[in-house]
């Protein structure tokens, strides 16, 4: 008993030390997310925040009753991040003690039910549902509800105590009431418990009372869950029958994909397939890489299943069965990868497939194979699987196309099934027998799965250092040192943020803002206790003017602020100057300055603000320095092709100055101007909600004039919201239209691919872009359009930037030379790039230049950044000598942007 009792202590000891050190730094975290909605609506239990409903803190829908048990603790935590992890970590520790209490009564095995209590302690699998209070949790809560129901089932069918059955009805009706959001797929689990565990081993004599036993739970599914709004009915019967029906096998894939992920962490696929690439397969094209990498894993798990086979004497007729199974895994997989989904491109993406397949098959091959000897075992390993792709598929009708990382939240339910599958493993490598050869096949195996074990462990601490490291604490940072430069602030204030231009910084400013379904205004008001609408929150330094040109605030109400590596910076009282007044002028007088090529002309400036350049210069032509440019990178253009060029260079200039564009719908933030920048780095998009209703989006360009136009050259944004399915229109008069070209099921393109649609030489005004379908099905985006004229049909356009960073290559001839040179230039510019501390604008701004004329010439430099560490100035591709004489630098003040015709106007949508 003394024994016993100790064996007891020992086990939960080494339990809540593997709890410490996997979900340990979770009490260092802070709030993220969707726990500003829940604070928001803590502090305003009548205002309807996001999914909570307005029904008070009871709420209504999906989420009904989850705030409850945080109301209760807001009044001892308030704004304390630690308290709400502290009670997270306790709830997950339950948890864990629960997974324990479920497979010990499944299995009667009390180390494969460590081993799965184990394994849920480490973590790794959804771990980033834990580092959200709202839903760690509500996942505890909703994981410890439903192993209770299955435990309490479970000794129903072993013991046949109604009061068993009645508890785990009663306790799954808790869990679809209470947890409703996590609980969609719960009643497959309890079927197929039912069915493998009460019904197979006596099918005849159990049929009737399986069905009996059914019964209510399907009922409580039904007239309950699914009248309540859960997922099923519509969305589930479309999607089976586009599967089935429509034998649109394909779709399954993200389902497999996921199941993957769950079984073997992402990035320890993405570390294998790396090293195996470089190992092996390093000369091979991308195809036959996904190639040889399937065959591996068919291998892999042709080689599990004969060494199974062999130490624990399985039928060899079993082993073919699942033989042939593997190889039409291997056979669909290899067709799904060359299908091109959307969804199904990334490597890791369908090896992650193959392995959920094969995993599938490998499941059914232990569960038959051990019907006669290690039954609950078997039969423990087939309904974590069961378990696992159940809890992926009810997600998966609602976010079909989406493909999981191994953290996601989503996959919290699903974990509970991998829990099953690893402690059904552990099952079978403990009972196989005394034979020695047995012993250490199962001594190998317990190996396997302990060094499993370790890895999602070690994942797991590694993934959470980095977000404590990376989110949390620089979160926490942020909105200390807000509310310390801002301790209050009046009813319509903005707050504006500028953002270092490095990957890391803007995605670290992403998370601190990111709310979910809520404004991302809703994280500050929840540290200053007021309304989301009480105060304007943008990144956008255009919205900033053109609030204050709507009047909807004055200068005074902005606090302005610049975050990068050095952390938060506040710049509110300079921003808030030099709007109202302009910055001083900084002006440098030359006698004159001469240089060839790039010069840098000006430091240490202001960027807060637009910054009014103006220079005098003198650029002389360099004819006799054309002969250093002989050389020529790119194919060769003949003298008469290059002029081509240039011609059609000119014209591209006159249809950006002269052509208009419009259309049915547009995106805050990508406006329909955007399309006629000749900036590909800007973009329109349709509105997403205008998309939603109609399933239409058309952009019109307006030539100015009637002309001969042959081609439309479009730009797209990024490879998801490809426009797939259009057609090119023309009209002379914008009502009349004649179809030049369809497009339908086209290929998606690649983020910022140039696409060009050829059509039959016709006269036109205006041309139309009539979009009807995009490869996600999400509202289309396009960064620029250009109507081309027939007259230059033979222009390689693709091939015009490479004419341009070469111009003279490849001519030798004198005069031609300097034809040309003379031909590019009314094309010539200033380009003016500015370094600060944001990062490089190396095309700040391109400014017209007359060469071989002296002139002042003018341009404005964006506002980017706190401060401009140097201006440069170059003509590019023309070899001038720039004479500079002087040039100025001042930052323009609000009137003087409104004056100049600088403010752009946002709409919200």
């Amino acid at each position: 008993m003394i024994r016993k009792n100790k064996n007891i202590v020992i086990s939960f000891l080494v339990l809540f030390l593997f709890l410490v050190f996997s979900y340990g730094q979770t009490l260092k975290m802070n709030f993220w997310r969707d726990d500003y909605t829940m604070l928001f609506k803590l502090q305003h239990p009548l205002e309807k925040a996001s999914h909570f409903g307005d029904n008070g803190l009871i709420g209504s829908g999906p989420y009904k009753f989850i705030l409850l048990p945080h109301a209760v603790f807001f009044q001892v935590f308030k704004l304390n991040p630690t308290g709400y992890f502290i009670v997270g970590f306790m709830l997950y520790a339950l948890a864990s003690c629960a997974i324990y209490l479920f497979v010990n009564a499944l299995l009667n095995n009390k180390k494969a039910a460590f081993f799965a209590s184990l394994f849920f302690a480490a973590g790794y699998i959804a771990s980033d549902g834990l580092y959200r209070i709202i839903n760690s949790w509500q996942n505890s809560d909703g994981q410890i509800l439903a192993l209770l129901s299955f435990a309490a089932f479970v000794r129903f069918l072993q013991k046949k105590n109604f009061v068993f059955y009645i508890a785990a009805i009663g306790l799954y009706f808790a869990s679809i009431e209470f947890v409703f959001v996590r609980s969609h797929s719960l009643i497959i689990i309890i079927f197929a418990l039912d069915f493998l565990f009460g019904l197979l081993p006596n099918f005849k004599k159990e049929l009737p009372a399986f069905f009996l036993r059914q019964i209510p739970f399907w009922i409580l599914f039904k007239f309950w869950y699914l009248a309540s709004g859960g997922i099923g009915g519509p969305g589930l019967s479309e999607k089976l029958a586009s599967i089935f029906v429509q034998r649109k096998f394909g779709e399954l894939t993200p389902v497999f994909a996921n199941i993957g992920n769950v079984l073997i962490p992402d990035r320890l696929q993405v570390g294998v397939i790396s090293n195996i690439t470089k190992l092996l397969l390093k000369n091979e094209p991308l195809g036959s890489q996904i190639f040889w990498l399937n065959i591996f894993v068919f291998l892999g798990f042709v080689l599990i299943t004969l060494i199974f086979t062999k130490f624990l004497k399985f039928p060899l007729k079993n082993f073919l069965f699942a033989l042939v199974l593997f190889l039409s895994v291997l056979v669909l997989n290899s067709q799904f990868a060359v299908s091109n989904y959307y969804w199904y491109r990334d490597v890791q993406t369908i090896i992650a497939g193959m392995i959920g397949m094969s995993s599938f098959v490998l499941s059914l091959f232990i569960f038959i194979s051990l019907w006669n000897k290690n039954r609950k075992a078997g039969t423990a390993v087939m309904l974590g699987w069961i378990m696992v792709s159940s809890q992926i598929f009810g997600y998966y009708i609602l976010y079909s196309d989406a493909v999981l990382e191994t953290t996601h939240r989503y996959l919290s339910n699903a974990f509970l099934g991998y829990c099953l599958l690893m402690a059904g493993m552990a099952s079978v490598f403990i009972g196989v027998g005394s034979k020695l050869g047995q012993k250490a096949f199962g001594y190998i195996g317990l190996a396997i799965l302990s060094a499993l074990l370790l890895i999602n462990l070690k994942l797991n601490v590694e993934h959470q250092s980095r977000f404590v490291n990376e989110i949390s604490i620089p979160s926490s940072k942020f909105y200390n040192d807000l509310k310390t430069n801002v301790p209050y602030f009046e009813k319509g204030s903005l707050f504006y943020f500028d953002i270092q231009d490095n990957g890391f910084y803007q995605h670290q400013f992403d998370e601190f803002f990111s709310v979910g379904s809520m404004p991302n205004s809703t994280a500050i008001a929840v540290y200053y206790g007021v309304d989301r609408y009480d105060f304007f929150l943008t990144s956008n330094y255009n919205e900033v003017l053109s609030k204050i040109a709507d009047n909807e605030l004055k200068p005074e109400q902005i606090y302005s602020f610049y975050y990068g590596s050095n952390g938060l910076i506040n710049t509110t009282d300079d921003f808030r100057n030099l709007l109202l007044a302009g910055g001083k002028k900084e002006e440098k007088v030359l006698f004159p300055e001469k240089f060839e090529g790039e010069a840098t002309v000006l430091q240490k400036h202001s960027s807060l603000t637009p910054i009014f350049l103006q220079m005098d210069i003198y650029p002389i032509p360099l004819y006799d320095k054309l002969a250093d440019n002989k050389k020529a990178s790119f194919p060769k253009y003949s003298f008469s092709e290059k002029l081509d060029l240039i011609n059609f260079l000119k014209s591209k200039k006159v249809y950006y100055e002269r052509s208009k564009a419009t259309a049915l719908s547009d995106w805050q933030y990508q406006k329909t101007e955007n399309i006629l920048d000749n900036d590909s780095s800007t973009s329109w998009r349709g509105d997403r909600i205008y998309w939603h209703d109609n399933r239409r989006e058309a952009v019109i360009v307006d030539l100015g004039a009637n002309k001969e136009i042959s081609r439309v050259v479009w730009v797209n944004l990024n490879h998801y919201l490809t426009p797939i399915s259009y057609d090119i229109e023309t009209s002379p008069d914008e009502k009349t239209w004649t179809t030049v070209k369809r497009v339908e099921n086209a290929q998606e393109r690649k983020d910022g691919e140039m696409v060009i649609e050829e059509f039959s030489p016709i006269q036109a005004r205006y041309v139309r872009m009539n979009i009807l379908e995009t490869v996600t099905d999400d509202s289309p985006a396009i960064a620029e359009i250009e109507v081309v004229e027939s007259k230059y049909s033979k222009v390689d356009i693709a091939a015009v930037d490479n004419f341009l960073k070469e111009p003279f290559a490849g001519t030798i001839d004198k005069n031609e030379l300097v034809a040309i040179y003379d031909a590019l230039i009314p094309l010539a510019q200033i380009t003016v790039s500015v370094d600060t501390d944001k990062g490089n604008l190396a095309n700040a701004v391109n400014i017209p230049v007359s060469i071989g004329k002296r002139g002042t010439y003018q341009g404005v430099i964006p506002a980017y950044g706190t401060t401009i560490e140097s201006i440069t100035l170059q003509i590019k591709n023309l070899p001038t000598l720039i004479n500079l004489y002087s040039i100025s630098a001042r930052n323009m003040s609000f009137s003087q942007l409104r004056k100049d015709g600088r403010i752009k106007i946002f709409d919200e949508n």
